[in-house]
């Protein structure tokens, strides 16, 4: 019999801190261990202010979304703990859709949110942490098929040009805002 990973998630989510601190955690099996260590990682028990600290208020409750999927699959999971050992506060929610005709049932999704304020920072290291790498092998795999005379003629400033074009236009956009709220030099 397989553990249900949506019940496990929402088990020990749902336990209070002293029931959760009671569970044996010897006595689970190997998927539900996995659950349990990120409840007891995301509550933080027993480490003192190691995590980065942020200028978030006690209040600042994460609602925006940085990555959805129809069903809890390692790849939340996996985010998810991306975030929090970058110090980033977020939660894991199932949440329903707007509902494309009124008769139908709205469609339950997978949410992981962080606060507002902390959007970019946290889909860019969800970019650096996990899909970049998943990019660099892709190129890999692509670059490995080049023979010798293809690969020399590339020309990665031609061949990545929406990257470098990326870097120059949220450099761009930074630093535009910085001198607009004349809060330092602009540079471009």
């Amino acid at each position: 019999m397989q553990a249900d990973p949506e019940y496990l998630f929402e088990h020990y989510r749902s336990l209070s801190d002293d029931a959760l601190r009671a569970i044996n955690r010897a006595e689970l099996i190997e998927a539900a261990q996995k659950y349990y260590d990120a409840e007891v990682k995301r509550r933080e028990f027993g480490r003192g202010s190691s995590a980065r600290k942020t200028d978030i208020e006690a209040d600042d409750k994460p609602t925006s979304p940085v990555l959805t999927a129809s069903s809890r699959s390692p790849h939340v999971d996996s985010a998810f703990e991306v975030l929090q050992a970058a110090g980033i506060p977020c939660a894991i929610e199932l949440r329903d859709t707007p509902r494309e005709d009124p008769g139908t049932r709205p469609k339950t999704i997978w949410a992981l949110l962080v606060p507002d304020q902390l959007y970019l920072q946290a889909t860019n290291i969800l970019e650096r942490d996990i899909s970049n790498k998943d990019t660099e092998a892709s190129w890999i795999a692509h670059l490995e098929r080049l023979s010798d005379l293809e690969l020399l003629a590339l020309n990665p400033e031609e061949v990545w040009c929406g990257l470098f074009d990326l870097v120059e236009r949220v450099t761009r956009a930074y630093a535009n805002e910085i001198a607009r709220r004349r809060l330092g030099p602009a540079s471009s």
